[in-house]
C-alpha cells in the first residue's frame, strides 16, 4: 500500500475519531479519568515505580490531573513534554504544581521552562503515558499525525539500550476509544497495554 493513499486513510480515520471522542459527555468523561488514574495509581504501587511521565491533558483527552496529585501526594515524580515544533520532538520536565504549566505549542498547558527547567537526556522514565484518538488492545495507536510520540518512542528505546533501563508505554484512553484494530505502520509507537477507566488492557507478549 502506497504512502498517500495510507495517509489519506488515516487522515479519514483521524476525523472520524476525534468526532467520536469529543461527542462524549463531559461529566462521564471527568468521571472516567478518574477511574482510569485510579487503576494507573493501583500499578505505579504494586510496581514500585518511582518516574512517569504524563501529559497535560487537552480539549476530550482523558484527564490524568488527579493521577498527578496522587502522585506528588506519594512522592512519585511526574515529568510532563513540551513539544518542539521545530523538528517536531520533545523535551522533558519535572512537573510539582500545576501552576508550573502555561499555554504552549497548539495553545496545549505545557511545562514553562523558566518554572520547571528541561531535564538532561539520560534521565527516562518508568512509565509513559500517552494520549490518542484511538486504540486497540494490541499496541496500535491512532495519534495526532505530528509524529512526537512516535521519535520519542525510539528516542527513549534508544537511551533504555543505552543504560540498561525498561520503560511502560501505557495508553490513556476510554472505553468508547477502544478499536478492533487501529491502522498503522512499521515506524508507529507500539505501546504495551492501554488503560481505560475499566482496566488496563496488556498486549500479547508484553511483560506485564
Amino acid at each position: 500500500m502506497d504512502a498517500p493513499y495510507v495517509g489519506q486513510e488515516k487522515a479519514k480515520a483521524r476525523a472520524v475519531y476525534a468526532s467520536d471522542r469529543n461527542a462524549l459527555d463531559p461529566e462521564e468523561r471527568l468521571r472516567w479519568s478518574i477511574a482510569a488514574c485510579r487503576h494507573i495509581a493501583d500499578l505505579v504501587e504494586r510496581e514500585r515505580l518511582r518516574v512517569i511521565m504524563a501529559y497535560v491533558s487537552f480539549r476530550s483527552e482523558l484527564d490524568l490531573s488527579t493521577l498527578m496529585q496522587w502522585c506528588w501526594q506519594k512522592d512519585v515524580r511526574v515529568i510532563v513534554p513540551k513539544s518542539i515544533v521545530e523538528g517536531r520532538s520533545m523535551t522533558l520536565h519535572r512537573l510539582d504544581s500545576l501552576a508550573q504549566l502555561r499555554a504552549g505549542a497548539y495553545g496545549i498547558l505545557e511545562p514553562d521552562p523558566n518554572l520547571a527547567p528541561p531535564l538532561e537526556d539520560d534521565v527516562v522514565p518508568e512509565l509513559v503515558l500517552v494520549p490518542g484518538l484511538a486504540f486497540d488492545r494490541n499496541g496500535g495507536r491512532m495519534g495526532y499525525g505530528g509524529g512526537y510520540y512516535d521519535r520519542f518512542w525510539q528516542r527513549m528505546s534508544d537511551s533504555n539500550e543505552r543504560l540498561g533501563k525498561q520503560t511502560l508505554w501505557l495508553g490513556a484512553s476510554f472505553e468508547a476509544q477502544i478499536r478492533d484494530e487501529v491502522p498503522g505502520e512499521e515506524h508507529d509507537l507500539r505501546l504495551d497495554g492501554v488503560v481505560t477507566e475499566a482496566a488496563i488492557y496488556w498486549r500479547a507478549g508484553s511483560h506485564m
